[in-house]
C-alpha cells in the first residue's frame, strides 16, 4: 500500500520511497555501490576513462601519430608518460610530446636518454588539461641521434584522459 506524504518536513522512510518528481541529494550522497548494475543509466550521463598508446617496436624513429579525436562535450587530459625497452647510449636522446590541435599539452616534452629506466615510465607534467569535442590529440616522438650513439628502442607514449559520453 502506498501512502503519500506531502508535508514539508523531514521524513524517515522505513520501507520503499517512490519519488514522482525531482529529488535533491547532497554531493557524493549516491555512491557507486548504491547503483544497481541493471539501472539503465543513459549514456549522456556517463564519463569515460580512456588510454591511448603510441608504441614503436624497433629502434626509435621520428614519428607523429594521432592518439585520439575527442568525442564528448568536455573532457580532461589526465596524464602522459613515456618509456623505452632499451635506453639510448651516449648522447643520443628521444623526446616525446603530446599535442592538442598542434600545441603541446605538456609543460616540457619528456626526454628519454642513456639513464632512462626500462622499467619505470617517465611522467610528463600536463599543463593544458581542458578538452572539447573535436580536439585532435597527437603523439610526437623525435629521435635525436648523436654520432654513432644508439637510439632507444621500444619507445612508447601513453596518454590518459576522460570525456563526457557524447549524446546518443
Amino acid at each position: 500500500m502506498t501512502t503519500q506524504n506531502r508535508n514539508a518536513v523531514d521524513t524517515v522512510v522505513c520501507d520503499t520511497l517512490f519519488v514522482n518528481d525531482y529529488a535533491s541529494l547532497p554531493a557524493g550522497f549516491v555512491t557507486n555501490a548504491m547503483v544497481q548494475a541493471s539501472a539503465g543509466i543513459e549514456a549522456e550521463k556517463l564519463e569515460s576513462y580512456q588510454v591511448s598508446v603510441h608504441a614503436q617496436a624497433g629502434t626509435c624513429v621520428t614519428e607523429t601519430k594521432v592518439l585520439a579525436i575527442i568525442r564528448g562535450a568536455t573532457g580532461l587530459s589526465l596524464g602522459v608518460e613515456a618509456t623505452n625497452a632499451v635506453a639510448c647510449s651516449g648522447s643520443s636522446t628521444v623526446t616525446c610530446d603530446v599535442k592538442k590541435n598542434g600545441a603541446s599539452i605538456l609543460s616540457a616534452a619528456i626526454t628519454l636518454n642513456s639513464s632512462s629506466s626500462t622499467t619505470v615510465p617517465v611522467e610528463g607534467t600536463v599543463g593544458t588539461t581542458a578538452l572539447v569535442d573535436g580536439d585532435i590529440i597527437t603523439s610526437v616522438i623525435t629521435a635525436n641521434q648523436s654520432g654513432t650513439d644508439a637510439l632507444a628502442s621500444g619507445v612508447a607514449v601513453q596518454y590518459d584522459y576522460n570525456v563526457d559520453h557524447p549524446d546518443a
